[in-house]
């Protein structure tokens, strides 16, 4: 038995042209897991949307059988059962088919002596009921088909696995003999259609009773899916992990913090500190261009657009609320990719994906889908080869007489003008007048002012002696002046003022005009002359015939294909664009980013400031102010203690467009006595309040409060003030915080916008009138169609085909990059480089490219072109009238379509198969080695390259069929006469007489 690559192939029972070759195939049904079928039919009620591909997938993560997948490549042995199963399943690939058990009861007795320990067979099939084995097999098969890409996993043997346990325990049509026996263990599978549908089909709700459709909504917008399965898929997952991690970090901080208030440390500087230190060492350091893509709108956006000249500004706040929903519809969408602990830890953490750095990240790697593409079905692959056997001449395209003495010749003549002219007229008037006033002024002071004098003086004396007894003698006197002085001041002052003033006007007008006359002359100057000499005895007729290319087609049969039927939309359209040149114009302008300006609006112009420096060179674009602000009032004054006081105001000035918001006071006081309870109040604004300090440290205390405006105070000043009482020493302040209100903001808006539409229509203006200029003197396009021998013509087209069918089967263009740049030094000392090969690229592509260049008979490739009107119609004017010498290449030039059939290298089906539906080559297994059942060995596929003969047989084989077939060409023969008698053909045959 061979179970390599026959893993998971839906065939197509009925197979044209005989509809009997299915009949007893047997197929394994693969069935849906519960969780993945509960969520299926919330999207068939309306409950969500429709499950695409990628989320079942990544749903069957959640399937009981994934509990036994750890990360280790041996795990999926611990599913109970595997052991049981896997000796029988390697018996029977050793042993001949011939010697497999002839029913189900001798299968079940072969596993059981197989099986490890020799259980009996009753013991062995409880074992497996026990474990529910089938149904685990069954999960895990869908889980290494469509879940585990780009792993090493055991596909071919776990499909082995399940086959052999639905055979052995299936209860319905067991297999009764041997040869039902072989069918069942080799049998396909059918798997649940959500894993091959494409996205866009929408599992179909029925109808509601009475035909009325149960929906009524709008639909919700759609999004690619997302694969982190891929190498850079991984990388985004570990990023996103970091981030998570650090985020998780920052809200340990945030609860370390509120441990810490509640321990007591109220201090709002101190905590705010200690927040900054403890959130810095949680994130660390973030990486340069990480900042978010997205903000939240702070308000409604206004627009500015013109109609008929006048500016009209337009509320964009429904396109930011739509844009809004987009938004979080998206976020849910996104996070559906994720894995499940990726998922939960983000929900602990109140954080939506949209908020997170690495959002961009994830959006680029929204992977391509693969193509779902489904085989037409099994047939013979009949091909049919035609052999050029010669020419014949055809049709007369038209005669030429020449009689006796004869001179003619015609010429043609064809002239086409075009002239571009452009025209600028600027008109620029000045007017400036200048104003000298002055202005004598003369002014008298007087001043008065009464001085008065008083001293008033005593004087006594004491006399003292010591003869006998004591004798005092004691005297005083006493003075007393007055004087008064009057005096009188008068001054006068006279000055002079002189007032310059100048009034400068500049008008300016332009005017454009731009006329556009094509003056542009081709002459063409065609010749056809005939000459024929006097003396000649006869006149002459000249004939001139078409050619037809004459062939033998014959059928081939190369056996039984699997085939697929693409449709593919002008497929010349490369050959088209590479045929198409012009001289490209030398622009040394750039044209200036019309999808930035259309983007900006009044809510985001401030956070696109710099974009837009950037881009239009707005040099005298203003600075946004700043959001916050402060002012305060200095306290500061000493004292003699008890009977200290001090009162000051102020009135703290308000900057237009800010609010005070809220505020501080702190306050720091020294004493001489610890008794001392120094107190006082303060004002700020509509707020009053006294403060006091009861406990005193060493003589010295501190007071803080913060305050709240209940309506923010606008200014343009706000009163503060402040007294105490009973110090020696005291600072402080009363600080306002301020806040850039809504009308500020706008205003900056509405400045910066007018700012950047001026300078955008300069440039645009500046552009298109170069392009004008440009365009002028451009040289006409010229069309050069590929020339050359029809088999090289031939395999041109073929390999068109080829790579647009390729496109198709990918999802995705044809785009590997493979060679890189080997930079080396001159002997001169200059760096040059030469084209190398990048071989991480091509360890990356490598199983691609053999894949889709192997797995397919491209060189039995068949294709039927359509008409040229199934193409774009701005190009119909090439595809209709133009021609080429060869007939085919020009059916090909001119085709709007084509129907391309490509039949699968026979061993090779299940790996296409799975390639549609996973994007996974040769079936996950990487490359094939010699041996293995994928590999394509190097003489077969050079031979088939070079069309060697291979197993095909005349068809049909008893009487093969082979006919002519004749195609016209373009090729003129001249032939002549001798008497007028035109050709005439064989009504039967065809050929001329």
């Amino acid at each position: 038995m061979d179970y390599q690559g026959t893993a998971l192939l839906s065939l197509t029972t009925k197979r044209p042209p005989d509809a009997e070759r299915g009949v007893g195939l047997v197929h394994v049904t693969v069935t849906l897991p519960e969780n993945i079928a509960k969520e299926i039919k919330l999207s068939e009620d309306g409950s969500r949307p429709a499950l695409d591909p990628k989320e079942a997938a990544n749903l069957l993560w959640n399937t009981p059988v994934a509990a036994y997948l750890n990360g280790r490549s041996d795990a999926w042995l611990s599913v109970p059962g595997v052991r049981l199963l896997l000796p029988g399943l390697e018996a029977l690939a050793k042993a001949d088919s011939g010697q497999w058990p002839h029913d189900q009861a001798n299968l079940k007795s072969f596993l059981a002596a197989a099986a490890p320990g020799g259980p009996t067979v009753a013991a062995w099939s409880a074992e497996l009921e026990r474990g529910g084995t089938t149904a685990l097999l069954n999960d895990l098969l869908l889980i290494f088909k469509y879940a585990a890409l780009h792993r090493t996993r055991p596909l071919d043997i776990v499909a082995g696995l399940y086959r052999l346990a639905v055979a052995a325990t299936t209860q319905s049509n067991a297999p009764a003999n041997r040869e039902q026996l072989v069918t069942w263990l080799t049998a396909p599978f059918v798997v649940p259609r959500v894993f091959v549908a494409r996205p866009t089909e929408a599992p179909r709700k029925p109808p509601a009773p009475g035909g009325g459709g149960s929906g009524g909504g709008r639909p919700g917008p759609r999004f690619p899916a997302v694969s982190f399965e891929t190498a850079s898929g991984r990388e985004i997952l570990r990023r996103l992990e970091d981030e998570i991690a650090n985020l998780e970090r920052g809200a340990r901080a945030s609860a370390l913090t509120e441990a810490l208030r509640a321990e007591g440390i109220r201090d709002s500087a101190v905590l705010a500190r200690l927040t900054r230190v403890l959130d810095s060492a949680a994130m660390g350091p973030r990486p340069a261009g990480t900042e978010r893509s997205w903000h939240p709108p702070r308000r409604a956006g206004i627009t500015r657009t013109y109609i008929g000249g006048y500016p009209v500004l337009v509320d964009l706040s429904e396109f930011e609320r739509r844009t809004t929903i987009y938004r979080r519809a998206l976020a849910e969408h996104l996070t559906t990719a994720l894995p499940a602990n990726l998922r939960d830890r983000l929900t602990r953490l109140g954080t939506s994906i949209d908020m997170l750095v690495e959002l961009p990240m994830v959006m680029a790697n929204a992977a391509q889908l693969p193509s779902y593409l489904e085989p037409a079905g099994r047939s013979d692959l009949l091909v049919v080869r035609q052999t050029t056997t010669g020419y014949r001449q055809s049709e007369i395209a038209y005669l030429e007489n020449i009689l006796v003495g004869e001179t003619r010749l015609r010429e043609h003549t064809q002239r086409l003008m075009t002239r571009r002219e452009l025209f600028e007229q600027v008109i620029k008037e000045e007017e400036e007048t200048h104003d000298l006033q002055v202005t004598d002024r003369a002014e008298l002071s007087r001043e008065i002012s009464d001085v008065i004098k008083e001293d008033l003086r005593a004087e006594g004396s004491i006399q003292v002696t010591s003869r006998g007894p004591t004798k005092v003698v004691a005297s005083a006197s006493a003075s007393y002046s007055r004087s008064t002085e009057e005096a009188a001041k008068i001054a006068e002052e006279y000055s002079r003022e002189t007032v310059e003033r100048a009034v400068k006007r500049t008008m300016e007008r332009v005017t454009r005009e731009v006329r556009s006359v094509i003056e542009e002359e081709i002459t063409e100057l065609n010749r056809h002359g005939f000459t024929r000499d006097t003396t000649a005895p006869d006149h002459i007729s000249g004939i001139y015939q078409y050619l037809e290319r004459v062939s033998r087609a014959k059928i081939f049969c190369y056996g039984e294909r699997e085939l697929y039927d693409l449709l593919i939309p002008e497929p010349a359209a490369l050959i088209w664009q590479m045929a198409v040149s012009r001289v490209e114009m030398h622009n040394p302008l750039q044209r200036p980013d019309a999808e930035l300006f259309e983007s900006l609006t009044l809510a985001n112009i401030a956070d696109k400031r710099a974009e837009v420096i950037r881009a239009y060179q707005v040099s005298d674009l203003p600075d946004f102010p700043e959001e916050h602000k402060q002012v305060s009032m200095a306290i500061s004054n000493t004292g003699s203690g008890g009977s200290a006081k001090h009162a000051q105001n102020k009135d703290l000035q308000i900057p237009e467009g800010y609010v005070a918001v809220d505020g501080s006071f702190v306050l720091s006081v020294e004493v001489e006595d610890s008794n001392s309870k120094p107190n006082g109040g303060w004002i700020a604004g509509n707020l009053v309040n006294t403060w006091i300090i009861n406990n005193l440290t060493d003589n010295k205390g501190k007071a803080a409060e913060d305050f709240t405006f209940v309506t923010p105070q606008p200014g343009p000043s706000i009163a503060a003030a402040f007294n105490a009482d009973n110090f020696t020493s005291i600072v402080g302040a009363i600080t306002l915080n301020l806040e850039l209100t809504e009308d500020a903001r706008r205003d900056w808006a509405i400045e910066a916008y007018a700012r950047v539409s001026a300078r955008y229509e300069q440039l645009r203006l500046e552009y298109e009138q170069t392009i004008i200029q440009l365009t002028s003197t451009q040289q006409a396009e010229s069309t050069k169609l590929p020339e050359g021998s029809r088999l090289e013509l031939q395999r041109m087209v073929r390999f068109e085909l080829q790579r647009s069918a390729i496109d198709i089967m990918r999802n995705a263009p044809v785009d590997f990059a493979l060679m890189g740049e080997y930079d080396f030094s001159q002997a001169d000392g200059s760096l040059s480089s030469h084209p190398t090969v990048d071989t991480d690229a091509v360890r990356t592509s490598e199983p691609e490219i053999r894949f889709l260049q192997q797995a397919f008979e491209w060189e039995h490739m068949v294709w039927v072109l359509y008409p040229y009107f199934w193409g774009r119609r701005q190009q119909w004017d090439r595809t209709v009238v133009q021609t080429h010498p060869d007939p085919d290449f020009a059916a090909f030039l001119n085709a709007g379509a084509a129907r391309v059939q490509i039949s699968v290298r026979p061993g090779f089906e299940n790996a296409v198969k799975h390639y549609m539906e996973t994007g996974e080559v040769y079936g996950g297994l990487g490359l094939p080695k010699i041996g293995d059942p994928n590999y394509v060995s190097f003489i077969d596929e050079q031979m088939t390259s070079l069309g060697g003969p291979g197993e095909e047989i005349a068809w049909p084989p008893d009487s093969p069929k082979e006919w002519t077939v004749l195609a016209p060409t373009p090729l003129v023969l001249a032939r002549s006469v001798t008497k007028p008698q035109l050709p005439t053909w064989d009504p039967q045959t065809g050929e001329e007489v």
